[in-house]
């Protein structure tokens, strides 16, 4: 399964709605180079079906052999002095965000493990913030059934799912 045209558009639309997140790159505006040496580091062969959605580099030197991909089938990345890790997008179950002095962490729980990805690079606590955001939203988009998402009331801002009982977009504040 490829990421759709319809996904590819709802990504686009988050990560323009976080202008200035230094390091973040997405889909085929990835650089051939940071994905190769990534995907050396940290992230295991990817199949012909799948297909890199984010790259997210938090190396001082831009080397990305530290950081994070999201694909359209897992999340993978590698922290500093750390060995890299994956897991199967569909089994993420939540997320949250600790701020911290150097760095700030972002939790994934899985049924059976809880990741640490440490943003380091990202000048600031609310460009961390908008990072975790994307991340987040669109590990969303991705995880949502294609036919769900047509008939879902989608923001036509953001792209984010609407809960239909709430008035405003729970992620940017409109409708």
């Amino acid at each position: 399964m490829a990421i759709s045209e319809q996904q590819a558009d709802q990504v686009y639309k988050l990560c323009g709605r976080e202008v200035g997140i230094s390091s973040l790159y997405v889909l085929e505006q990835i650089p051939p180079a940071k994905l190769k040496k990534a995907s050396r580091s940290y992230a295991l062969p990817m199949g012909q079906s799948e297909v890199p959605v984010l790259l997210y580099d938090d190396t001082v030197f831009g080397s990305a052999k530290e950081g994070f991909m999201l694909t359209n089938r897992r999340l993978c990345g590698k922290n500093i002095v750390e060995k890299g890790f994956f897991t199967d997008i569909s089994d993420i179950s939540g997320m949250s965000i600790e701020h911290g002095a150097l760095s700030s962490d972002v939790i994934v729980q899985t049924p059976t493990q809880r990741i640490v990805l440490q943003i380091t690079q990202a000048s600031g606590k609310e460009q961390k913030l908008a990072l975790f955001r994307v991340l987040e939203k669109t590990i969303d988009v991705l995880k949502s059934p294609q036919e769900t998402r047509r008939d879902s009331n989608l923001c036509a801002n953001c792209g984010a799912a609407v809960n239909p009982l709430r008035a405003l977009c729970e992620y940017c504040g409109r409708r």
